[in-house]
């Protein structure tokens, strides 16, 4: 339930794992050095409906920034889990140039995927999925930057909440767009 570091200050202070999956889990994460596999990172919170920071260090939050997002090098980065709380991008998140990393953002049933003021996702050339489950009252909700997602092919699910709000649109750019909105629950 406490705080993962995974640091490059001391030795063996990365992890490289080939072609295994590597899952990062606890209350919280610190990434300071590369963790690395050809196939996937996950990172999640160990407590269900924890809610999940991407973009700022929040208290009471598994938070993720940027910077530490950058240090994970998979095909695939996964966020979140059906346990997760609500997760909320509230700075600029962007993928290196060039990168084709399929990004997975994945909130409990119930739970939202809320972009907050200038909160932003940019996968680059990679693929960007985000789940709330349809079956749930989740939604994905949109802040105040000029695009909120942006990737190759951008994949909503979202409960009854649906994706965007009157007046405050999701914003997409992406060469497809794949979008789920489940039924009143």
């Amino acid at each position: 339930t406490g705080t993962v570091t995974v640091s490059t200050t001391a030795p063996g202070g990365s992890i490289t794992a080939g072609s295994g999956a590597v899952t990062i889990a606890g209350a919280d994460a610190n990434i300071l050095g590369p963790i690395s596999s050809t196939t996937s990172v996950s990172f999640a919170p160990t407590q269900a409906n924890r809610p999940i920071n991407l973009g700022t260090n929040t208290a009471g939050s598994f938070s993720l920034t940027d910077a530490e997002l950058d240090e994970a090098t998979a095909a695939t980065i996964n966020v979140g889990n059906a346990n997760s709380g609500t997760i909320t991008i509230s700075a600029p998140i962007d993928r290196t140039a060039g990168s084709t990393t399929a990004i997975n953002l994945t909130a409990g049933t119930n739970n939202n995927i809320a972009f907050s003021g200038s909160g932003s996702f940019d996968a680059k050339n990679g693929n960007l999925t985000l789940v709330t489950n349809s079956s749930g009252t989740g939604s994905i909700t949109s802040g105040t930057a000029s695009a909120d997602l942006l990737g190759a092919t951008v994949s909503l699910t979202a409960g009854s909440g649906g994706s965007g709000a009157s007046g405050n649109p999701l914003v997409v750019s992406a060469t497809n767009l794949d979008a789920i909105t489940g039924g009143n629950a």
